[in-house]
Order: C-alpha cells, then sequence, then structure tokens
C-alpha cells in the first residue's frame, strides 16, 4: 500500500510540474523566443513604414487600427450591450445591437467614430424576425439580415430605405475585379489570384515574393515557420488595387499571439510590396480586412 502511496505522490508531482513548465516549453521550444526577443520582433514591425489606412475585424468583436483595438463589449449604447460590428468605413464603423420581444426583434445600428469613440444611432430595423440577427451581411453602407435562403431584410444605411429581398437579388452587392483561393502546405503558402474580366490568373507564393522586398525578408527570417509559414488569408479590392491580410505565429504555434500583416500586389506587374502591419491577439481565428481612407 505505501509503494501504490508512494507512486501516486509521484505522479501528482510529475503532472504538476507539466502544467507549470509547459508555457516555458512551448515557448521556448517551439519558438526558441524570449519576452526580448518577441519586443524586439514588435519593435522592428513598428519601425517599417506602417500605413494606417486599414481596420482587421477580429469575430465582429474587436476592430484592430493601426493606433488601437476596440471591445465591443466594453462599449454600450443607452444602456444596452452591442452585439457585433458590421462593417468598416473610413471615419467610423457601424455597431448594432438588438432588443428581442416576444415574436419579433428590433434591431438598432449605431456608427461608432473611431477617434471618440462617439455612438451616433443612425436606422433601427423594426419588427424583424427574432432570429434574423443569425444572417447577416454588409457592403458600402448597406446592410442585411435574414434567417434562411430565400430572403432577407436590406437597408440603405445612408437613406434609410428598407425592404424585403429575395435571396436572389444581388444588385446592392459591387462587381469584384478579382477572385482568389489560397492554400498553404509543406511550409509554404500561395494565393492564386484571377482577374473576374479577362480570366487571367497569377499565383503569389509566401517563400518566393516575400524575398524580394527588405520587410519581406525580414519576415521570412522569424522563427515562427517551424513548424508553421506565415498564412496568406484573403485579398480586398479597394479602388481598383489590391490588398493581401496575413498572419504569422510568432509566439509559439499561434497560442500566444500574432503579427497580422497587409501586402499591397499589382496584379499587371505581378508585384508584391508591404503595406502595413499590427500586434494581433487574443484569438485564433482569421480576421477580416477592411481598406479605409482616414484623414
Amino acid at each position: 500500500m505505501k509503494v501504490i502511496r508512494l507512486k501516486a505522490i509521484v505522479v501528482s508531482i510529475l503532472c504538476l510540474l507539466c502544467v507549470l513548465l509547459l508555457p516555458i516549453f512551448l515557448t521556448s521550444c517551439l519558438n526558441g523566443y524570449t519576452d526580448e526577443e518577441l519586443a524586439e520582433i514588435q519593435a522592428t514591425f513598428e519601425s517599417f513604414d506602417n500605413n494606417k489606412n486599414y481596420a482587421v475585424n477580429c469575430e465582429g468583436r474587436y476592430l484592430y487600427l493601426q493606433e488601437k483595438r476596440i471591445n465591443i463589449k466594453e462599449l454600450n449604447y443607452k444602456g444596452k450591450e452591442i452585439d457585433l460590428i458590421l462593417g468598416e468605413e473610413d471615419e467610423y464603423c457601424y455597431l448594432y445591437t438588438s432588443e428581442r420581444k416576444a415574436n419579433s426583434s428590433d434591431i438598432y445600428i449605431i456608427k461608432l467614430y473611431y477617434d471618440t469613440l462617439e455612438m451616433e444611432e443612425v436606422v433601427c430595423m423594426k419588427g424583424l424576425d427574432r432570429d434574423a440577427m443569425h444572417w447577416r451581411s454588409y457592403e458600402d453602407n448597406k446592410v442585411l439580415f435574414g434567417n434562411d435562403y430565400e430572403s432577407y431584410i436590406f437597408c440603405d444605411l445612408l437613406t434609410g430605405e428598407q425592404r424585403t429581398c429575395s435571396q436572389k437579388d444581388l444588385s446592392w452587392q459591387k462587381e469584384k475585379k478579382y477572385s482568389y483561393e489560397t492554400d498553404t502546405k509543406n511550409k509554404n503558402s500561395w494565393i492564386t489570384i484571377t482577374d473576374n474580366q479577362t480570366g487571367q490568373q497569377k499565383t503569389v507564393s509566401w517563400r518566393e515574393d516575400l524575398n524580394t522586398f527588405e520587410e519581406g525578408q525580414y519576415i521570412l527570417q522569424l522563427k515562427c515557420q517551424n513548424p508553421y509559414v506565415g498564412v496568406f488569408i484573403e485579398l480586398v479590392e479597394k479602388d481598383g488595387e489590391c490588398y493581401i491580410l496575413s498572419w504569422i505565429p510568432v509566439s509559439g504555434m499561434g497560442l500566444f499571439g500574432y503579427e497580422v500583416v497587409i501586402f499591397t500586389y499589382d496584379f499587371e506587374n505581378d508585384i508584391l510590396d508591404y503595406y502595413s502591419a499590427l500586434k494581433y491577439s487574443g484569438t485564433s481565428s482569421y480576421p477580416s480586412l477592411t481598406i479605409i481612407d482616414r484623414k
């Protein structure tokens, strides 16, 4: 009995040591970065010529700008909690909060100004289905809500116009000049971009194309490429230009933080270049990018 009890104590001690040492193992063995090295990495990114004209949306709950992170759970409008971020414009983003009733919901759409964090009600969509907010889309000051694939409620946030539309009515959306697909394997990431007018395709390679400019060469030296490389996430358009969003796990398999990096891509001349970067933490879900024009 004493032997069994001694073994149990030894196992308990070993388990405790594993719990205590696991974070150290992950940061030192998988990435090898000290706190000082991580601070140096961040300082290097901050020393680059970083453009501020973007907004990075994380699951509709956090909005990252070059100089600040906005957590909507820390905000409220007239005592109501904010549900999610709908979309981003140049000087403000749209939020919404909902008020559920017995058989319907009212949705209040609000502007949040980036610089002051002041809020302003734009429109109230009344009498929607209780589950309407479960399906939503946003583009260019226009939004839709719905809970099926047959119809939705459309609202123009500039004019206040509201109407019920079929799922086939996409007239409110702009046609995209480019489409894209991403692929990651064998410690490399690719994004294949298609010109929808001509059908011409071009592929950008993480390993090869980042090596053509100074900031990319620095990124390629980071130890984040073992076991993972940086990943191309999405391509967005703005005034006919292409911007590519990527992220890099710089703190041990992405468990403790990422660097989000934005690139520009000249499709005609097949040139990738650096645009901006920010420190990104708190979630392992891919963010989304909007290019804005801040004064």
